[in-house]
Formats: structure tokens, C-alpha cells, sequence
């Protein structure tokens, strides 16, 4: 019982990262990302950016390399607001991503961890998990985008072939 109490007192709190009053919906024309002068610090003080600036360009693939705790991940976890930084920006399609709401942010998004999360079920319905009814043509789509139709189709019964954890 302390355990769920210390665990619904989380749940409850109010999200450090709040949608700004008035804040719009983010109207994606072109998927480039900027960081301008980014710096961020975090609660306890750890300076992990130090003015970065950089562009992904749309439809450009972006790699970013170093040593670990280098501010790889932080970087990643700034473009979804998981945090705010703490001076400079981050925009996106020209909108600073603190104004416009954190829904219409992450609709625009989708996350690929480094590790991979099966579920234990088929190829399909591991494809369809975000979209339940995505249609056959969909489905497809989203394999040849990840270039991994081919290979799906080498599977023993394809897209119905059953996988699971690991």
C-alpha cells in the first residue's frame, strides 16, 4: 500500500512540461529540425549541451555519434519536450516546438528505440500496433518504408509469421 501510495502521488502530479497558454497546433510543412544555440541543464545542475547548433534537413538521414554522455540522448529527448531547454530553441518547420501544443508535437512524430520491442504476436500486428485498423496497403507501406518488406516476405508465412519477445 505505501508503494501504491508513493506511485498514485506521481501519477498525479502535474507534468513538468506544460503546454504554453496559447500555444498552437504544429502544422508540419517541412520536417527540418533546428537547434539554435541550445543549451540545457538539468534539475540537478549538470550542464549536458553547451550551445549546439545544427540542422536535420527534411528527408535527410541524421546521425549523431560520440562518446557516451556526450548528449546524444538529450538531444533526442529535447525534440518531443520530454524536457525544455534551458536557452536557445528547438523548432520545427519554423515553429519553436514551446509554442504549440504537446499533442500536435509528438501526433507529428515516431520514436525508434535502439532496442527493439516484440511483442508476441505476429509481424502484422506488431507493424499495426500504434494503428489497429491500418489497412493491408498500410501495413505494407510501413514495411517497405522501414525496408523491411523484403525480408518479411522471406519469413516463413510472411506477414503472418508469429514472433516474439527478443
Amino acid at each position: 500500500f505505501a508503494a501504491l501510495d508513493r506511485f498514485f502521488k506521481m501519477v498525479d502530479a502535474p507534468p513538468d512540461i506544460q503546454n504554453k497558454p496559447g500555444a498552437g497546433e504544429l502544422n508540419v510543412t517541412s520536417a527540418d529540425i533546428i537547434f539554435d544555440h541550445v543549451f540545457f541543464r538539468y534539475a540537478d545542475g549538470t550542464e549536458a549541451l553547451k550551445g549546439i547548433s545544427f540542422t536535420a534537413p527534411a528527408g535527410k538521414t541524421v546521425a549523431l555519434v560520440g562518446e557516451s554522455g556526450g548528449g546524444k540522448s538529450t538531444i533526442l529527448n529535447l525534440i518531443p519536450r520530454f524536457y525544455d531547454v534551458t536557452e536557445g530553441s528547438v523548432s520545427i518547420s519554423g515553429h519553436d516546438i514551446r509554442d504549440v501544443t504537446l499533442e500536435s508535437l509528438r501526433a507529428n512524430m515516431a520514436f525508434v528505440s535502439q532496442d527493439a520491442a516484440v511483442f508476441s504476436d505476429t509481424v502484422r500486428e506488431n507493424i499495426c500496433y500504434g494503428t489497429p485498423h491500418a489497412t493491408e496497403d498500410q501495413v505494407i507501406e510501413a514495411a517497405k518504408a522501414a525496408n523491411a518488406h523484403d525480408f518479411i516476405l522471406e519469413l516463413p508465412q510472411g506477414y503472418n509469421t508469429k514472433v516474439g519477445e527478443n
